[in-house]
């Protein structure tokens, strides 16, 4: 694979031709990634966890790629991390974060993020889908 083939998945069949002369079709499935987010959560430093359960959209539009990454974070640090999975009692998909805390983080700036990584030339991008500045603002 080609350092210049774009994320994704790709779907390709090729054609394998016998002594014969027959062709048999062979189909690919190639999924390409880029470099991915290292976020983790050091749960040691952390008394408490809340629970989050959320759908992702993409322009307004549901995302059921279970290739992003979302990350929740207080003050630029890792608390929490999920990839959407599938439900099929209720036909979507959801990212079920755990995300860690600390009594004294009440009032600290805190944002989530979502990546689905971009071009493998360029580095990771990661685009920021909201900014939380207290609890109230996500009620």
């Amino acid at each position: 694979m080609g350092k210049s083939c774009p994320i994704g998945k790709h779907f390709e069949t090729i054609y394998l031709v016998n002594a014969d002369g027959i062709a048999t079709p062979l189909p690919l499935s190639i999924t390409v990634t880029g470099e991915m987010p290292d976020w983790k959560v050091e749960t040691y430093k952390f008394s408490t966890t809340m629970n989050l359960v959320a759908t992702v959209s993409v322009h307004g539009v549901p995302s059921n790629d279970t290739d992003n990454i979302i990350g929740a974070f207080i003050d630029g640090e890792c608390r929490g991390v999920a990839q959407p999975t599938y439900s099929k009692r209720y036909d979507e998909y959801f990212a079920m974060l755990d995300i860690a805390g600390n009594a004294g983080d009440k009032g600290k700036k805190s944002n989530s993020a979502f990546t689905k990584p971009q071009q493998v030339l360029h580095g990771p991008t990661y685009r920021q889908v909201k900014t939380f500045h207290s609890l109230q603002e996500r009620l």
